[in-house]
């Protein structure tokens, strides 16, 4: 029986190192761009003096672009990624662009081969990017929107893994609600919620909201803007009330854009005179209601209709305003003042 003896010789210590590199893509679009994100850490009392960073990305998958610590730049063909600048930041972090070809889909892979040197190392070291390989899956936007009186939650861009499902609830404001809901385009009704099943290309959806009106069509907004209901009175009740006494419902103040709780704001004409030949109307009303000045000869015939002599189309509209009808040459003329929104 012989005995032997066993002697393993230590690493030398210009040569050990603990050195680690990491990688990570949240996802890619066919075609388009993705972004892989890198870091490189090594012992905090070492010097970093050079680094190469080799991506083997799938066929057809290009590198575009570098950007981050250490001045990256894209070497040897399009393949690598070498640091151009002093090396002081622990972790190197950097970013690659890259660009996917079309017909890309489903999961794809690939590896990074990292070569390093610190100080007192005598030959240059390689590593391979954790996790090795890299799995990244394709994946698809959902543009997700809704108006100013709408919600929709998830919203914004809405990123899905492709093949995945993504679901969005949606809602309306007090006093307003859905009135559709378009998705790529198509109108889906007013629903509440719809889901994406199975998500293999980009997608849009959009909430369209509507005002709640009372039965004369007034809305229910305006009327609780104003105080007009009450835990005993309802819209449709509230609309044809008349709390300021000023001999106009709510509904009509509604149209004319006058304030259904001041007697002195109201659509009326206020003064009609004769000015050298001419006839002057004054009226008031609402400054965001289109004012129609209407005249006709004859109240009792019925070939005689109202003509509009004048419109305030452009909005907001003077609180009080005046017309001089030069056309005024009958001795019986009948004036009246109608608004619209």
């Amino acid at each position: 029986m012989s005995l032997g003896l066993l002697v393993v010789a230590p690493m030398s210590a210009a040569q050990a190192s603990f050195a680690s590199a990491t990688h990570q893509c949240s996802g890619y679009n066919s075609p388009g761009t993705t972004v892989v994100h890198c870091e490189f850490s090594y012992e905090a009392d070492r010097k970093l003096l050079s680094l190469l960073w080799e991506p083997s990305l799938p066929t057809q998958w290009n590198l575009l672009a570098v950007s981050g610590d250490g001045h990256p730049e894209i070497r040897s063909n399009a393949q690598a990624i070498v640091f151009t600048s002093l090396l002081t930041n622990n972790p190197v972090r950097f970013q690659f662009l890259v660009s996917v070809p079309p017909g890309e889909e489903g999961p794809k892979q690939f590896r990074g081969y990292v070569e390093y040197q610190l100080d007192n190392m005598i030959n240059p070291t390689s590593i391979w990017a954790n996790p090795d390989p890299l799995l990244v899956d394709s994946h698809h936007r959902i543009d997700a929107w809704a108006d100013a009186h709408g919600w929709i939650s998830p919203s914004g861009v809405v990123t899905v893994v492709h093949g995945g499902n993504a679901n969005f609830n949606m809602g309306a404001e007090t006093y307003f609600h859905i009135s559709n809901v378009v998705v790529d385009t198509v109108s889906v009704g007013a629903t509440n919620n719809y889901a994406f099943a199975d998500v293999t290309c980009d997608h849009t959806i959009a909430l369209f909201s509507a005002e709640n009106l009372a039965c004369r069509g007034t809305p229910e907004w305006w009327l609780a803007l104003h105080r007009l209901t009450n835990a005993t009175t309802d819209f449709c009740a509230a609309e044809t009330n008349d709390t300021d006494g000023d001999g106009i419902p709510a509904w009509q103040e509604y149209v004319a854009d006058t304030d259904p709780t001041n007697r002195n704001s109201v659509l009326a004409v206020i003064g009609i005179a004769v000015e050298g030949g001419r006839v002057r109307l004054d009226w008031k009303g609402g400054q965001w209601a289109r004012q129609y000045v209407q005249s006709r000869l004859d109240l009792s015939s019925t070939s005689n209709l109202w003509k509009s002599i004048h419109t305030n189309a452009v909005l907001p509209t003077p609180v009080t305003n005046f017309l001089i009808d030069a056309e005024a040459t009958n001795r019986v003329l009948f004036y009246r003042i109608k608004a619209d929104r």
